[in-house]
């Protein structure tokens, strides 16, 4: 698979492997957020309605660039997200209820962190309850970050979240796919509305494109 290279440098072309995209996407210090959108979606629709086959292989690209991948219930419940085999997963929930997911019951992948009560069991033994949170989310995650050596943390979920993440001036990078979009206008204009909406303040840093697939990279002002 081919990439075409659009901003900053337009019209060269490189190969969709993990040595390439070690260049056009290196390890980021702190949060990076990743997201996608489809043509004509709703912005709250699962990612599986959206995400296509370049999508998921440069999401485990960037996983495999990261220490952490942090999630919310809510998006681990809506895509039965799975335990990574790149970095261990902290899944960010204040519901009780049991989390009845892939990630976790019995898998090879790295360890799970769940926001749940102390003592919260789980199928697999390498799904750990860390307790509930108890300050805000964002000031929660830096705490748990540094406590634990994580310098390189994924963030994977829906716009809420991402909202509260951009508000505290957490998040340092925001990666997004932007899929089944013929136009160039028209993907960077619905990449810079959706910066808008989770109130990110942003530079562009990078377009990549392959057929209708659109891949930005937009970092902190």
């Amino acid at each position: 698979m081919i990439l075409e290279q659009v901003f900053p440098v337009s019209g060269t072309e490189v190969a969709f492997d993990s040595e390439h995209l070690a260049v056009l996407y290196p390890k980021v210090e702190g949060l990076r957020f990743n997201f996608v959108i489809a043509n004509g979606t709703n912005l709250d629709a699962s990612s599986d309605n959206s995400s296509n086959k370049l999508d998921r292989e440069l999401l485990k690209f960037i996983r495999s660039q990261s220490d952490l991948i942090i999630t919310t219930g809510k998006t681990a419940r809506a895509e039965n997200l799975k335990a990574s085999k790149f970095a261990p997963m902290l899944i960010l929930t204040t519901s009780s209820e049991d989390l009845n997911i892939a990630a976790v019951h019995v898998n090879e992948g790295k360890p799970v962190y769940i926001t749940q009560r102390l003592g919260t069991q789980y199928p697999s033994d390498k799904a750990i309850a860390i307790g509930g949170v108890q300050d805000e989310l964002p000031e929660f995650v830096d705490s748990f970050c540094r406590a634990n050596s994580f310098k390189h943390s994924v963030f994977e979920s829906g716009m809420e979240t991402a909202k509260i993440f951009a508000a505290s001036g957490k998040i340092n990078e925001v990666n997004l796919t932007l899929t089944n979009f013929t136009s160039k206008f028209d993907a960077e204009a619905t990449a810079i509305d959706f910066l808008a909406k989770i109130g990110f303040r942003a530079e562009l840093l990078q377009i990549l494109r392959s057929e209708d697939t659109w891949f930005f990279r937009f970092g902190v002002v």
